[in-house]
């Protein structure tokens, strides 16, 4: 006994060619194939939220310190709202901490350069 074929999702008339489970036909037409994704999440599927484009508008600022996981929830929120993912007046580590690390890949950088 061979394999099962299955019939088209859309129309139920013609044999179901393609991994959404449509025929050639119905997967052609323009705007029917959007109403069946394919149940097989490729390595290029769609994941999150879809980049947009144009003015969106700007969220309230968040005390979550970049890096943090607190930080990653409010850019998912925001995004997922539409929003600006980062605000002018969103919490920044202390100066002192930028300048400690930028020292220290200075130096790791010189002490790779004399070796």
């Amino acid at each position: 006994m061979g394999p099962v074929r299955t019939r088209c999702r859309h129309c139920a008339v013609r044999l179901a060619t393609r991994t959404s489970g449509l025929c050639r036909r119905c997967y052609e037409t323009p705007g029917v194939r959007g109403l069946y994704p394919s149940p097989h999440a490729g390595r290029y599927a769609r994941r999150g939220e879809l980049d947009f484009f144009g003015a969106a508008p700007l969220p309230l600022p968040t005390a979550a310190l970049p890096g943090t996981a607190a930080k990653v929830l409010v850019l998912e929120a925001r995004a997922a709202r539409r929003e600006q993912l980062f605000h002018p007046d969103d919490a920044a580590r202390p100066l002192e901490e930028r300048n400690l690390e930028v020292l220290a890949f200075i130096l790791l950088a010189d002490e790779e350069e004399e070796l």
